[in-house]
């Protein structure tokens, strides 16, 4: 028999010797399980620290996994990188504009000194060169003999202020520069030569200050000062005339009809007139 109070085995006396406290006859002669309340005992630390280094190491696993799946070779790879820079916008950066360089112009005062002005050189219907059968120059071109309707001078090669086909009648004078190189055909009537000079600008200017040019080509500031001009067509084609300069790259007129405010500011630039005469009248 135990002690209902302290558990200690009695036997069969009516009071505990442990204790002291009465025997319950009817006490379980079962040694009565005590309740003791137990603590679960912690888990040691490095379980814990294990857990989570395992849980990391299946993350890594996981994602490098993933990185071997997309991985490229370094051909793809650069190509990917060169598509990715090739495609992506560039930041714009203002910045100061670079200012546009004027051309200089092309100032021929009088071209090849050397020889007299007034020369003269008769060529009739064929193919000639420049530096070869007529110097280099400025020159007047005019009707000298054959066809009574005129004839025709065409630049075959150069001839960058010759023209590509001008039609010389007896009544018209072409200017005109040659160039050392070019080569220029003459059909239908004979051709006379003068050697000229762009110098003085009195060379084209009338009695009422205007300035009068007639079919080939002019410098601004040279033939005709600087300035704005009113321009008339006055003579020449029925239909009208072209004129062409560093401002304009053409203008058409109709006889008798005027063009106003025409800019001519860049000594040395060429205007170039096409059929006809044109009158330039001082603006102001």
């Amino acid at each position: 028999m135990y002690c209902s109070n302290c558990g200690k085995e009695i036997g069969d006396a009516k009071f505990c010797p442990e204790c002291g406290a009465p025997v319950n006859q009817r006490q379980s002669t079962q040694q009565p399980e005590r309740e003791v309340k137990m603590n679960k005992p912690k888990k040691p630390i490095y379980k814990k620290v294990w857990f989570w280094v395992i849980i990391v190491i299946l993350l890594l696993g996981s994602v490098g996994g993933e990185a071997s799946k997309a991985s490229k070779s370094p051909s793809e790879a650069a190509s990917s990188l060169n598509n990715r820079i090739a495609t992506t916008p560039k930041p714009t950066n203002p910045s100061t504009p670079i200012p546009t360089k004027e051309p200089e112009p092309v100032v021929v005062e009088e071209i090849n000194p050397d020889i007299p002005l007034g020369s003269t050189y008769d060529l009739d219907q064929g193919v000639y060169e420049c530096g070869v059968d007529i110097p280099a120059g400025r020159y007047v071109v005019e009707w000298l003999s054959g066809n009574s309707f005129g004839g025709y001078v065409s630049a075959s090669k150069g001839g960058k202020y010759l023209g590509t086909g001008i039609s010389i009648s007896p009544d018209t004078h072409y200017t005109c520069i040659l160039a050392a190189g070019d080569t220029f055909e003459i059909q239908l009537s004979a051709m006379r030569f003068t050697k000229i000079t762009s110098l003085p600008n009195e060379n084209y200017k009338q009695s009422d200050g205007s300035y009068l040019l007639g079919p080939g080509f002019f410098f601004e500031g040279i033939d005709i000062p600087e300035g704005k001009y009113n321009v008339t067509a006055v003579g020449g084609n029925q239909f009208g005339i072209y004129v062409s300069s560093r401002n304009n790259s053409m203008i058409a007129i109709q006889q008798d009809e005027t063009y106003k405010n025409l800019r001519l500011d860049h000594t040395g630039a060429v205007i170039q007139i096409n059929l006809g005469e044109a009158s330039f009248q001082p603006v102001g």
